[in-house]
Formats: C-alpha cells, sequence, structure tokens
C-alpha cells in the first residue's frame, strides 16, 4: 500500500494497521519513517508496537511469558503518564499518544527506539520500564557507536 488507505469500515485514512491476518503499513508512510522525516514518527515500530500487544494478550496466539509479566510493570509507570495527558497534559510522546492506551503504548515503542535519550531524559520511569519490558536499551548501542 503506496499512500494512507482505508480499512473496513473506518472513514479516517490508516497508515498502518495489525490484524488477524498481519501487519500491514502504507509504503510511503514506513519510508518516511525510515528516513527519519519525521521526528518521533515510525510507522513500522508503531505497528509491531501493535503487533506484540496483539498476539500477547488479543488473540493470544504467542505467549511470551516475560512480555505479559513486564507489561503489567510498564502499566504501573505508564498509566499515570496517559492518564496526565487524557487530563490534558503534554509531554515527548505527543497528543497521539493521548488517543487511547493502545496508541500510547504504540507510540512510546516508536519513541524509545527514535529518542532514547529524550526519552530517558524526560521520562526516565518509562524509559526504564519499556527497556526491562523489551529487553534493550538503546542507548547502548548509542554509546558503543559514540565510542567506535
Amino acid at each position: 500500500m503506496k499512500d494512507d488507505y482505508h480499512y473496513g469500515f473506518y472513514s479516517r485514512p490508516f497508515q498502518g494497521h495489525v490484524d488477524h491476518s498481519g501487519i500491514y503499513l502504507s509504503w510511503d508512510n514506513f519510508m518516511k519513517g525510515i528516513r527519519r522525516l519525521t521526528p518521533n514518527c515510525n510507522v513500522g515500530l508503531h505497528e509491531m508496537g501493535h503487533a506484540l500487544t496483539y498476539v500477547n494478550f488479543i488473540t493470544q496466539t504467542e505467549e511470551d511469558k516475560h512480555f505479559k509479566k513486564e507489561f503489567k510493570n510498564f502499566s504501573k509507570v505508564a498509566r499515570p503518564i496517559f492518564e496526565a495527558m487524557q487530563k490534558g497534559g503534554k509531554n515527548l510522546l505527543g497528543d497521539y499518544a493521548g488517543t487511547n492506551y493502545h496508541e500510547f503504548w504504540a507510540v512510546s515503542v516508536e519513541v524509545f527506539f527514535e529518542n532514547p535519550i529524550r526519552m530517558r531524559h524526560e521520562l526516565p520511569g518509562l524509559y526504564g520500564a519499556m527497556s526491562k519490558l523489551l529487553r534493550q536499551d538503546p542507548m547502548v548501542i548509542l554509546n558503543a557507536a559514540k565510542a567506535a
């Protein structure tokens, strides 16, 4: 799918979505994210975030016990941030993350990988919870690249 597309009965255009048959992406929007043309916006990372929760909580076709356990810990940190956004609070994640908790999670995945320095500085608890949940720390890669 080259451009934004329509899916199902929704009237708004989509850049990507996840359902039982796979992960779907608008190619143009995917490439914009890869080329970093829009800060903190990467439809590939965003939809992979949705896919992780989809297979672990919605279809339960895959079960990652670590992910399920750590997602609960992530939520302990994330829920207050999300609830503040619902009341009009602003932060690095941007307005779209306040749409609903599913989008909050997917945007958090994007920002975690796209802007780890700023996320760790501005939302350190969320960054730490994401790092444990996803079993990786982008700062390690950045620091290794700087040292090389």
